[in-house]
């Protein structure tokens, strides 16, 4: 079962999910929750290369004709929002 709440008390964004497979959960929210249909992707480096979750991202994205416009790997642990964005 999905569980969907916001990350901050008192805004609706960013969202908290868990319950489902990862991939699964985003590009649906992605396509449905946000409307998007394209995504830019910041993952760190361990997640990359000793996982295959890229793999299963991009795969569920395309089963929802969402598509990744740019990658960015290598974000250092604890990275502060305002480094992200």
């Amino acid at each position: 079962m999905e569980t969907i709440r916001p990350a901050f008390a008192d805004r609706s964004t960013p969202i908290l999910v868990y319950g489902n497979p990862f991939p699964e959960s985003a590009a649906r929210h992605i396509r449905n929750t946000f409307q998007a249909r394209r995504v830019y992707v910041i993952c760190s480096r361990s997640l990359a290369q000793e996982t295959d979750v890229l793999g299963e991202l991009n795969q569920a994205f395309r089963t929802l004709s969402v598509s990744i416009v740019g990658q960015r790997t290598g974000l250092k642990p604890h990275t502060l929002w305002s480094e992200v964005l």
